[in-house]
């Protein structure tokens, strides 16, 4: 059984949020902090649940609940990719997208429920490197 993955914190999420809010001006707000825990909880219940394993389908499954739950009153899809990020990169991977425009439109599909979770997490799967 493989150990248990690093989660991010809702500080860690907060400051991602007033990141990236903070390069566009638009105004930071948490406007729902239950929305945030929320969220959060999303992957590590399916992780303690035993329904998922897979670093990588984790990571997809903190971006949806993020995305959706739309916890902040600005920049939540961007919040919610960089979460994911750093999601993957505390448990030892890489992601590595030839093109952020592309990734930005795969987001929006999640996020629209024209794309699902799970082919997500395989459109991105090849672009995801195991660091040493």
């Amino acid at each position: 059984m493989p150990s248990e993955p690093l989660w991010i914190t809702a500080e860690d999420v907060i400051r991602i949020n007033e990141r990236e809010v903070a390069k566009t001006g638009e105004p930071y707000r948490l406007s729902d902090p239950s929305l945030l825990e929320s969220a959060l909880q999303r992957p590590a219940d399916r992780w303690w649940l035993g329904e998922e394993k897979d670093v990588l389908r984790l990571a997809t499954s903190l971006l949806y609940g993020l995305a959706q739950n739309h916890p902040f009153e600005q920049g939540n899809k961007r919040t919610a990719t960089v979460a994911a990020l750093m999601f993957l990169e505390a448990n030892g991977y890489e992601w590595r997208l030839p093109d952020a425009g592309e990734l930005a439109q795969w987001v929006l599909d999640l996020v629209e429920d024209t794309l699902s979770e799970e082919e997500l997490a395989e459109r991105i799967r090849p672009h995801l490197l195991k660091m040493h």
